[in-house]
Order: C-alpha cells, then structure tokens, then sequence
C-alpha cells in the first residue's frame, strides 16, 4: 500500500471526505468485510465502494461525519489484488473529523439529576436520530442509564440498565456491525465486562457477560487484529495487567491475551518505537 486519504492521524478531516487507499497494484473491489470503517459517535458506516480493477479503492459513506467524530478504517488482509496477491498484513487507521467555530467559553446549560456515583460517560447517538446522547455508568447505583437528547441539547433519563455492579468505566462500539452503537461497561464489584447491544432505537438489553477480570477500571475499543470488527481491551486494576478481548464479529468477545502485568513504580520497555 502506498498511501490513505485522509491521512493516518489527520486531526482536522472535512465531514464529507470520501476514504481512499492507494496501491502498488491493481486491486479487485472492496466490500464490508474488506473495507470497513466505524465512526465513534456513528457506529459501522455505510456507503458505496469504488475503484476496482485499479490501484485505488475508495469508500463513500452514505452521510457525512459527525464534527469531531474519531473515524476507525480497516483495510483487511482479504484484500487482494487482480494478480491474487493479498497484504502483507491487515492496515488500521484513525483519523479525526474537522469541528465548527467555536469560543472555547463553557457554560452551564443544564444539571441532570438522579445519577449515583457517576464514574464514567460515553457518547454518541444511540438512538439514531442525528444528535448526540450520553450513557452514563453510576457505580453507585449499579446500573447504566442513557440519557436521551432533544436535539436542543437538553437531556433526560430515558432508561436505566440495572445490574452493572460497580459501573467504573464505559464505552461505546458496533460490536455486531449493525450500524448501530452498543455498549461495554467494567464491573469492578463483578470482576467482568457486560456487553449491551442496541436494538437500534437506544435500548439496550444485556447480551453477554465476560468474566475473569480483576477489578476492571477502564475500557477502550479498537480492531486490533485488523479483521474489520471491533474489539476491546480492559484495564485490571485488581491484577496490574491488561486483558485483550476479541471479538468474533458478531458481538461475542473471548479473552485473547493478557499483557504483561506490571507491579507499582515499575516501567514498561517499549521496543522499537525510538525515545
């Protein structure tokens, strides 16, 4: 591969940008499951591939980027080209959407009430309807609740997702590739990871429990092993080390690998990477 547009890291992407990659040779066409992008607040994103039979490929997404939407592509090692050969080696990338002006000056504009030991956001739009809403992991009440917006910016309680014990961190990801944004929170009280798919309307149901984590206190998500899906990784307070969790691409995860654990004041040696 010879180049990607926009670039890998671009803080300031145009929300209409189509996604091109260019090779070395000339390549057979892009699909899903070769060529897949998923925006932060978005979910998986569709749109209209191009480009087959020369050395560039280009996805067109159906709608615009979300200003300020972190923007994950993957080009998988199904990819081949008209001579049959395949990449070395899966190329995932982010890049970041340009946002609007601006002030810089915050203000109060609203309280929301009724959370218990709130530890940590996420957000996106969940219930697809082009705004943006917020999940929000109350450790002390146990659960998750989602705060729907009106698109004016005001926000309310639309449901809560009990049985979350110890809610610390959350995040949000298209697990099944649906185009709709789920949910994965850490339950340290549980020592497990719940993962809560969206039935595309912003309700979610509990869909499968991860456990063997220890004292789990963040989460991030990310295809790791460049297969087109989401995966995530968890963060064990309890046990100094990082757990890696696969995903099989419909929303299932398996615990693929454990970092090495690192004990108090120790620092980690990262090889390869320069100073």
């Amino acid at each position: 591969m010879v180049s990607v547009s926009p670039l890998a890291n671009e803080s300031a992407a145009s929300a209409v940008n189509v996604v091109s990659a260019t090779f070395d040779k000339n390549m057979n066409s892009a699909s899903t499951g070769s060529f897949t992008v998923y925006g932060s607040q978005t979910g998986k994103i569709s749109g209209t591939y191009a480009g087959g039979g020369t050395t560039s490929l280009s996805f067109d997404p159906a709608g615009n980027f979300k200003p300020g939407e972190e923007i994950e592509v993957t080009l998988s090692q199904s990819l081949t080209s008209t001579s049959g050969a395949g990449l070395d080696q899966p190329y995932v990338y982010r890049f970041w959407v340009e946002t609007g002006g601006g002030t810089g000056v915050f203000l109060d504009e609203q309280t929301v009430p009724g959370q218990v030991g709130a530890s940590a956001l996420a957000a996106g739009d969940l219930d697809g309807d082009g705004d943006l809403d917020l999940a929000v992991a109350d450790f002390g009440a146990n659960s998750v609740r989602i705060l729907k917006n009106d698109g004016a910016g005001n926000f309310s309680v639309s449901s809560t997702i009990a049985g979350q014990l110890g809610a610390t961190a959350l995040v949000a990801g298209d697990w099944d590739g649906d185009g709709d944004l789920d949910l994965a929170v850490a339950n340290f009280d549980a020592n497990s990871v719940t993962i809560l798919k969206n039935n595309g309307s912003g309700v979610f149901t509990l869909a499968g429990t991860i456990p063997g984590q220890t004292g789990p206190k963040a989460l991030v998500a990310g295809d790791w092993d460049g297969d087109g899906d989401l995966d995530l990784a968890v963060a064990n307070f309890g046990s100094n080390s990082i757990t890696i969790l696969k995903n099989d691409g419909t929303g299932i995860f398996t615990a693929f690998q454990n970092t090495v654990r690192l004990q108090w004041g120790e620092r980690p040696c990262f090889r390869g990477l320069g100073r």
